[in-house]
């Protein structure tokens, strides 16, 4: 009967051995959650609605710093009407903030309303923030 009160004891302590291990991975998890990374995006340039023509350089300067390290941005110049993209720059690097600033020599043969856009991904789930500013190139 010794043997047995010794074996059902030892198979108590290993029980409580488990459940408690098993509330410390629980409560590790719920400490490590990961809380939404956010950026914000300041423009310097190009002002709204400016207007360019034929020649000059359309220029896309500004900073964008985020809530924790961010995973990249693209920058777009997009011929609004026909959804072409005219230029593409980008960065790829993991960083919190970064300072981008790209130039394109406007070529176009018609009045064009260009969207200039950024789009930063803020995860590697790929959830993004994107904002724009609309200019007008003249031939």
């Amino acid at each position: 009967m010794k043997t047995n009160r010794i074996f059902i004891g030892g198979v108590l302590k290993l029980t409580i051995l488990f459940i408690m291990i098993g509330a410390t991975q629980v409560s590790c998890k719920r400490e490590h959650h990961e809380e939404e990374v956010t950026a914000t995006i300041t423009w310097i340039e190009p002002g709204i609605s400016d207007t360019l023509s034929l020649g000059e350089e359309l220029h896309a300067e500004g900073t964008i710093v985020g809530s924790a390290d961010l995973h990249g941005y693209e920058l777009k110049f997009i011929d609004v009407q026909t959804q072409t993209t005219l230029y593409s720059g980008n960065a790829t690097s993991h960083a919190s903030s970064y300072a981008f600033h790209e130039h394109w020599v406007n070529n176009v043969i018609d009045t064009t309303n260009v969207k200039v856009e950024i789009t930063v991904t803020l995860d590697h789930d790929g959830n993004t923030k994107s904002e724009s500013r609309q200019v007008v190139l003249l031939p």
